[in-house]
Protein backbone atom coordinates (compact mmCIF):
# COMPACT_ATOMS: atom_id res chain seq x y z
CA UNK A 1 0.00 0.00 0.00
CA UNK A 2 0.69 3.57 -0.99
CA UNK A 3 1.08 5.93 1.84
CA UNK A 4 -2.02 7.46 2.19
CA UNK A 5 -1.52 11.44 2.48
CA UNK A 6 -5.45 12.41 2.39
CA UNK A 7 -8.84 11.50 4.32
CA UNK A 8 -12.12 12.16 2.95
CA UNK A 9 -14.95 12.03 4.92
CA UNK A 10 -18.96 11.57 4.95
CA UNK A 11 -20.71 13.33 7.21
CA UNK A 12 -24.32 11.63 8.11
CA UNK A 13 -24.07 8.60 9.41
CA UNK A 14 -19.79 8.91 9.87
CA UNK A 15 -19.21 11.40 11.79
CA UNK A 16 -22.79 11.89 13.56
CA UNK A 17 -25.44 9.83 14.40
CA UNK A 18 -27.92 12.77 11.82
CA UNK A 19 -29.71 10.44 9.46
CA UNK A 20 -32.95 10.37 11.73
CA UNK A 21 -32.86 14.11 12.10
CA UNK A 22 -32.76 14.78 8.37
CA UNK A 23 -35.49 12.09 8.22
CA UNK A 24 -37.48 14.32 10.54
CA UNK A 25 -36.98 17.31 9.17
CA UNK A 26 -38.39 16.20 6.19
CA UNK A 27 -41.52 14.93 7.41
CA UNK A 28 -42.60 17.91 9.20
CA UNK A 29 -41.57 19.88 6.49
CA UNK A 30 -44.07 18.38 3.97
CA UNK A 31 -46.21 18.15 6.73
CA UNK A 32 -46.30 21.87 7.28
CA UNK A 33 -46.22 23.06 3.96
CA UNK A 34 -48.65 20.24 2.29
CA UNK A 35 -49.86 18.51 5.31
CA UNK A 36 -48.96 15.61 3.88
CA UNK A 37 -47.29 13.12 6.51
CA UNK A 38 -44.56 10.77 4.20
CA UNK A 39 -43.35 7.51 6.05
CA UNK A 40 -39.54 7.62 6.81
CA UNK A 41 -39.41 4.73 3.34
CA UNK A 42 -40.99 7.59 1.27
CA UNK A 43 -38.93 10.21 2.57
CA UNK A 44 -35.26 7.71 2.61
CA UNK A 45 -36.15 6.27 -1.06
CA UNK A 46 -34.83 9.94 -2.60
CA UNK A 47 -31.37 9.97 -0.24
CA UNK A 48 -28.46 10.59 -2.87
CA UNK A 49 -29.79 13.38 -3.93
CA UNK A 50 -29.39 17.32 -2.01
CA UNK A 51 -32.03 18.30 0.08
CA UNK A 52 -33.18 20.63 -3.13
CA UNK A 53 -33.33 17.60 -4.88
CA UNK A 54 -35.47 15.72 -2.53
CA UNK A 55 -38.11 18.23 -1.87
CA UNK A 56 -38.59 19.08 -5.68
CA UNK A 57 -38.94 15.42 -6.07
CA UNK A 58 -41.90 15.29 -3.45
CA UNK A 59 -42.92 18.84 -3.95
CA UNK A 60 -42.61 19.92 -7.41
CA UNK A 61 -45.00 22.84 -6.95
CA UNK A 62 -43.99 24.33 -3.89
CA UNK A 63 -40.39 23.25 -3.51
CA UNK A 64 -38.89 26.33 -1.93
CA UNK A 65 -41.12 26.80 0.59
CA UNK A 66 -40.83 23.20 1.81
CA UNK A 67 -36.83 23.37 1.39
CA UNK A 68 -36.55 26.81 3.50
CA UNK A 69 -39.37 24.71 6.16
CA UNK A 70 -36.64 21.93 5.92
CA UNK A 71 -33.32 24.35 7.19
CA UNK A 72 -35.61 25.79 9.69
CA UNK A 73 -36.77 22.45 11.56
CA UNK A 74 -32.95 21.64 10.66
CA UNK A 75 -31.75 24.03 12.20
CA UNK A 76 -34.12 24.38 15.21
CA UNK A 77 -34.47 20.60 16.22
CA UNK A 78 -29.81 19.53 15.93
CA UNK A 79 -29.87 19.50 19.29
CA UNK A 80 -31.46 16.30 19.17
CA UNK A 81 -28.40 15.25 17.22
CA UNK A 82 -26.36 17.27 20.26
CA UNK A 83 -22.63 15.67 19.24
CA UNK A 84 -20.45 13.84 17.09
CA UNK A 85 -19.83 10.34 17.63
CA UNK A 86 -17.09 9.70 20.23
CA UNK A 87 -14.35 9.62 19.55
CA UNK A 88 -14.49 11.74 16.32
CA UNK A 89 -13.10 14.77 17.31
CA UNK A 90 -9.92 13.05 17.95
CA UNK A 91 -9.46 11.58 15.14
CA UNK A 92 -9.76 14.79 13.42
CA UNK A 93 -7.41 16.66 15.15
CA UNK A 94 -4.95 13.68 14.79
CA UNK A 95 -5.19 13.82 11.42
CA UNK A 96 -4.94 17.37 11.23
CA UNK A 97 -1.73 17.69 13.12
CA UNK A 98 -0.18 14.45 11.67
CA UNK A 99 -0.49 16.37 7.92
CA UNK A 100 -2.94 14.38 6.28
CA UNK A 101 -5.12 16.35 3.63
CA UNK A 102 -8.52 16.98 5.00
CA UNK A 103 -11.97 17.09 2.98
CA UNK A 104 -15.69 16.35 2.84
CA UNK A 105 -17.76 14.85 0.39
CA UNK A 106 -21.03 14.68 1.02
CA UNK A 107 -24.55 13.88 -0.68
CA UNK A 108 -25.70 17.19 1.69
CA UNK A 109 -26.89 20.36 0.27
CA UNK A 110 -25.19 23.67 0.84
CA UNK A 111 -26.84 24.89 3.23
CA UNK A 112 -27.42 22.12 5.78
CA UNK A 113 -23.90 21.06 5.70
CA UNK A 114 -22.58 24.16 6.68
CA UNK A 115 -25.52 24.17 9.80
CA UNK A 116 -24.25 20.73 10.80
CA UNK A 117 -20.16 21.54 10.28
CA UNK A 118 -20.69 24.81 12.98
CA UNK A 119 -23.19 23.33 15.14
CA UNK A 120 -20.49 21.00 16.05
CA UNK A 121 -17.10 23.36 15.54
CA UNK A 122 -15.64 21.39 12.74
CA UNK A 123 -15.95 23.10 9.64
CA UNK A 124 -12.27 24.14 10.48
CA UNK A 125 -11.03 20.85 9.38
CA UNK A 126 -11.78 20.26 6.44
CA UNK A 127 -9.58 21.88 3.52
CA UNK A 128 -12.50 21.86 0.96
CA UNK A 129 -16.17 20.78 1.11
CA UNK A 130 -18.07 19.01 -1.57
CA UNK A 131 -21.67 18.93 -1.52
CA UNK A 132 -24.08 16.71 -3.68
CA UNK A 133 -26.42 17.25 -6.73
CA UNK A 134 -29.91 17.52 -7.16
CA UNK A 135 -30.40 14.67 -9.26
CA UNK A 136 -28.56 11.87 -8.03
CA UNK A 137 -25.10 10.85 -6.03
CA UNK A 138 -21.61 12.26 -7.19
CA UNK A 139 -19.55 11.55 -4.43
CA UNK A 140 -17.26 9.87 -6.86
CA UNK A 141 -16.88 12.70 -9.20
CA UNK A 142 -16.45 14.81 -5.84
CA UNK A 143 -13.72 12.67 -5.09
CA UNK A 144 -11.92 13.03 -8.50
CA UNK A 145 -11.62 16.94 -7.79
CA UNK A 146 -10.15 16.41 -4.69
CA UNK A 147 -7.63 13.98 -6.07
CA UNK A 148 -6.60 16.91 -8.66
CA UNK A 149 -6.56 19.79 -6.35
CA UNK A 150 -4.15 17.92 -4.49
CA UNK A 151 -2.34 16.67 -6.92
CA UNK A 152 -2.14 13.21 -5.27
CA UNK A 153 -2.66 9.82 -6.86
CA UNK A 154 -6.10 7.97 -5.84
CA UNK A 155 -4.69 5.10 -4.15
CA UNK A 156 -3.13 7.76 -1.54
CA UNK A 157 -6.37 8.61 -0.31
CA UNK A 158 -9.21 6.87 1.48
CA UNK A 159 -13.40 7.83 1.81
CA UNK A 160 -14.83 7.14 4.69
CA UNK A 161 -18.30 6.29 4.05
CA UNK A 162 -21.61 3.94 6.00
CA UNK A 163 -23.38 3.63 3.40
CA UNK A 164 -22.98 0.77 0.65
CA UNK A 165 -23.11 3.49 -2.49
CA UNK A 166 -19.95 5.25 -0.74
CA UNK A 167 -18.07 1.76 -1.25
CA UNK A 168 -19.14 2.18 -4.76
CA UNK A 169 -18.56 5.83 -5.27
CA UNK A 170 -15.36 5.45 -3.74
CA UNK A 171 -13.69 2.74 -6.10
CA UNK A 172 -15.10 4.19 -9.12
CA UNK A 173 -12.68 7.17 -8.33
CA UNK A 174 -10.41 4.99 -7.29
CA UNK A 175 -10.00 6.05 -3.67
CA UNK A 176 -9.68 3.06 -0.96
CA UNK A 177 -13.16 2.34 0.52
CA UNK A 178 -13.11 2.60 4.65
CA UNK A 179 -16.97 1.28 5.74
CA UNK A 180 -17.46 2.62 9.19
CA UNK A 181 -20.66 1.17 11.24
CA UNK A 182 -20.89 2.51 14.78
CA UNK A 183 -24.03 5.11 13.28
CA UNK A 184 -27.43 3.42 14.40
CA UNK A 185 -28.88 3.74 10.90
CA UNK A 186 -25.50 1.55 9.48
CA UNK A 187 -26.05 -2.24 7.47
CA UNK A 188 -22.66 -3.97 8.26
CA UNK A 189 -23.78 -6.81 5.80
CA UNK A 190 -24.85 -4.64 3.08
CA UNK A 191 -21.31 -2.58 3.26
CA UNK A 192 -19.59 -6.12 3.86
CA UNK A 193 -20.87 -7.28 0.64
CA UNK A 194 -19.52 -4.37 -1.49
CA UNK A 195 -15.76 -5.71 -0.26
CA UNK A 196 -14.51 -2.41 1.26
CA UNK A 197 -10.87 -1.42 1.60
CA UNK A 198 -11.39 -1.61 5.19
CA UNK A 199 -14.24 -1.64 7.77
CA UNK A 200 -14.28 -0.33 11.66
CA UNK A 201 -17.20 -0.81 13.97
CA UNK A 202 -15.26 1.69 16.58
CA UNK A 203 -13.90 5.01 15.84
CA UNK A 204 -10.89 4.17 18.20
CA UNK A 205 -10.31 1.33 15.93
CA UNK A 206 -9.76 3.76 12.72
CA UNK A 207 -7.91 6.41 14.90
CA UNK A 208 -5.73 3.52 15.77
CA UNK A 209 -5.20 2.64 12.13
CA UNK A 210 -4.45 6.49 11.20
CA UNK A 211 -1.68 6.23 13.91
CA UNK A 212 0.03 3.12 12.33
CA UNK A 213 0.11 4.93 8.93
CA UNK A 214 1.23 8.19 10.14
CA UNK A 215 4.00 6.40 12.29
CA UNK A 216 3.38 8.59 14.85
CA UNK A 217 0.98 6.95 18.20
CA UNK A 218 -0.85 9.58 19.61
CA UNK A 219 -0.33 9.95 23.61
Amino acid sequence: MDKIKAVIFDLDGTLADTLPLCIKSFQLAFEEILGVKYSESEVIKYFGQTEEGIVKSLAPDRWEECLDAYIKIYTENHDLCPAVFDGVNEILEFASNNNFKMAMVTGKGVHSVYITLDYYGIRKYFEYVETGSTTGIIKDQCMEKLLKLWQIPANQAVYLGDQPSDITSSKKAGVLPIAVTWASTTNSDLLEAENPYKIFSKTSDFKIWLEKLSGCPAV
